[in-house]
C-alpha cells in the first residue's frame, strides 16, 4: 500500500544520490588519474634525461682520462729533452767560449 510506495520513493531518493555521488566520486578520480599520469611521464622524462647526463659524463670523464694521460706523456717528454738539453748546454756554452777566444786570437794575430 502507500505505506510501502512512500518506502520506495526514499530509497529510490537515496539510490539516486548514492549515483551521483558515485560519478562524482568517479569524475574526481578521472581528474587524480590524468595527474598520476602526469607524474608518471614526467618521472620517465627525468629518468631518460639522468640516463642521459650520466651517458655524458662517463664520456667526458673517458675523454679528460686520455687528455691526462697525453698530457703526462708530453710533460714526461719535456722533462727528458730538458735533461738532454742541460747536458748539452755546457757543451754550447764551451763551443761559444771557445769560438770568442778564436776570434780573439785571430784578430789579435791579423791586427798585430
Amino acid at each position: 500500500g502507500p505505506a510501502s510506495e512512500l518506502q520506495r520513493v526514499p530509497h529510490r531518493t537515496m539510490l539516486e544520490q548514492q549515483r551521483e555521488q558515485m560519478k562524482d566520486a568517479e569524475a574526481g578520480l578521472d581528474v587524480l588519474d590524468g595527474r598520476v599520469q602526469g607524474l608518471l611521464n614526467v618521472s620517465r622524462m627525468v629518468g631518460r634525461e639522468i640516463s642521459d647526463q650520466n651517458q655524458m659524463l662517463g664520456e667526458t670523464h673517458t675523454a679528460v682520462d686520455r687528455a691526462t694521460s697525453g698530457l703526462q706523456r708530453t710533460m714526461r717528454f719535456i722533462e727528458h729533452v730538458g735533461r738532454q738539453l742541460q747536458g748539452q748546454r755546457w757543451l754550447t756554452c764551451s763551443v761559444v767560449v771557445l769560438l770568442a777566444v778564436l776570434v780573439f786570437i785571430f784578430v789579435y794575430i791579423v791586427l798585430d
